[in-house]
Formats: C-alpha cells, sequence, structure tokens
C-alpha cells in the first residue's frame, strides 16, 4: 500500500531491481526493493519486515549506493534525472524514514569518498571501526576490532554500582545493550559452529536441553489411567491432563510410567554448548 502511495502517473516502478555501483566499489551490487523513476528524479524503498532495530534512511551508506547504482543505471533512459531520494519503511515497526540529496551532490560523495574508503578496503588497509552497525555484519562474531572495543568497555566501567555517578550510570546502559549482542553474536556463532562442522571451544562440548516428559494422547492416557483404578478428577488441571511428575503422585512409584508405556515420551533437546567439568585431582597423588 505504501509503495503504491508513491508511484506517480508517468512513473516507471520497478521491483527487487539489481542495481550496480562496482564503478567506484569493486564488485559493488545489490538488490533495491523498490526502485522508482520519474522524470526528474529516482526513488529508491528499502523494505524491512523485521520487529528488530529501527533503520534509517539519514546518511544511510546503503541506500545511497543503492540510489548510486540505479543511476547509473538509468542515467541514459532517464537524462533529465537531477535528484535522488532514499527511504527506509518498517511497517511493523510504523517507521518510514526519507533522506536524498542532488544527483550532482552524490557523484561527489561518490568519487571523493567512497572510491577512495573502497580503495582501502579492498587492498585491506582500510580500519574497522566497531559500532552499533556491527550487528549487521557478516563477521561480528569474530571481528577482533569488535572484541577489543568491548573488552575496553568492560574494564573501564566494571565498578562497584554505589560508587557511580548517574552520568556514568547512563553511559553504561547505553553500552551495555552493545556487549550483550557482541555475546549473544558469539554464543550462537560458537553453537553454530558445534552443530555444523564438530568444532567446539576449548573446554566444551555440544550437549542438549533438558526437556521435560511428555503425554501423546491425553484422552487415551486417561482412559487408561482410569481403568488402573485412579480417580477421574485427580486427573486433570483443567483443561489439561496433569504432567507425568503430577500423575505419578497418585500411584505407586513408577506404575504411572509402566501403565502409559510409549504415551510417555521425552523430546528431543535443543543443542546446547556444555562446559566439560574437568576432573577432580587428587592432592595426596
Amino acid at each position: 500500500m505504501y509503495v503504491r502511495s508513491q508511484i506517480g502517473d508517468g512513473d516507471q516502478p520497478l521491483f527487487e531491481q539489481r542495481v550496480d555501483f562496482s564503478d567506484w566499489v569493486p564488485d559493488g551490487f545489490g538488490t533495491a526493493d523498490v526502485v522508482i523513476l520519474s522524470k526528474h528524479s529516482i526513488r529508491v524503498i528499502d523494505l524491512k519486515f523485521g520487529r528488530g532495530v529501527p533503520v534509517y534512511a539519514l546518511d544511510n551508506t546503503q541506500l545511497r549506493l543503492y540510489a548510486l547504482g540505479a543511476y547509473a543505471k538509468f542515467k541514459e533512459e532517464w537524462p533529465d534525472i537531477s535528484e535522488v531520494s532514499y527511504t527506509i519503511h518498517q511497517p511493523r515497526l510504523d517507521s518510514i524514514s526519507t533522506d536524498g540529496t542532488s544527483i550532482s551532490k552524490l557523484l561527489d560523495w561518490a568519487n571523493s569518498y567512497v572510491k577512495k574508503q573502497a580503495k582501502k578496503a579492498w587492498s585491506g588497509a582500510g580500519e574497522f571501526l566497531p559500532g552499533e552497525w556491527c550487528q549487521f555484519c557478516k563477521a561480528k562474531a569474530q571481528c577482533r576490532a569488535r572484541a577489543d572495543f568491548n573488552n575496553e568497555i568492560a574494564k573501564q566501567e566494571f565498578r562497584e554500582p554505589p560508587l557511580l555517578s548517574q552520568d556514568e550510570i547512563a553511559s553504561i546502559i547505553s553500552k551495555a545493550s552493545e556487549i550483550k549482542s557482541w555475546l549473544g553474536d558469539i554464543e550462537d556463532f560458537a553453537l553454530g559452529q558445534a552443530v555444523e562442522k564438530g568444532v567446539c571451544p576449548t573446554g566444551y562440548k555440544l550437549g542438549t536441553t533438558s526437556t521435560h516428559r511428555k503425554i501423546q494422547d491425553a484422552t487415551f492416557a486417561a482412559t487408561i489411567l482410569r481403568e488402573k483404578g485412579l480417580d477421574e478428577s485427580t486427573l486433570w488441571e483443567a483443561p489439561k491432563l496433569k504432567s507425568v511428575s503430577a500423575l505419578e503422585k497418585l500411584a505407586p512409584k513408577g506404575q504411572v510410567v509402566a501403565w502409559l508405556g510409549d504415551l510417555v515420551q521425552r523430546p528431543t533437546g535443543s543443542p546446547k554448548l556444555v562446559k566439560i567439568k574437568e576432573t577432580a585431582k587428587d592432592d595426596f597423588t
């Protein structure tokens, strides 16, 4: 609905449009969700349907590059284009943000800044700059610069809370989400390596989360338990049959599971990393 409202008479909308900006960034290309071509302007719209982090169009490098690629592709077909705008629409966050510039300024930015920075990065001479944008990076879990950045934060801020000023507390809270995100990324990466490649961090092994026993057919199970002499009124916690542990308290030890047999199942747990317990050393040997 939003995209449709942005298309005017005489405009040409393009969807899932591949854009190429490799004249400025080696191997630089991407796919723009929507490109709207007008007589004097190009509009790039990026649709993000997640409920996660709000992203804004102001000075957004990705969308600027997409606009650059769109201009490079269509400048001959649409020779009067002089302006470009780019929008990020996040419907689940009710967020729409737009930024834009002239084609001349966009080209000046691309030639004087992007080209130089891309050349540095391509040659390995660029600098790593950790920040909130790391969450979108494929190397976020293994990046040494990000690890050093978060370790420095931790070293500086590990002090007793009562000794901190309100400004210091505010500063720590603002940094806490980045550290939590970094730790979560490392855990996810390590678990993925263990599951997919069998490679576990030193001192850890791959295990599974614990699960509770489940009864597969509550109605059939209740029928069996009634036939074994249990009172119907004691079997249910409306509207569900009681848990296996609760039912076991109503009969002699081990009998409920024996009566129900295969109706009692323990689901397979999810994979997780488990710390390997060190073997206790005998101090007297």
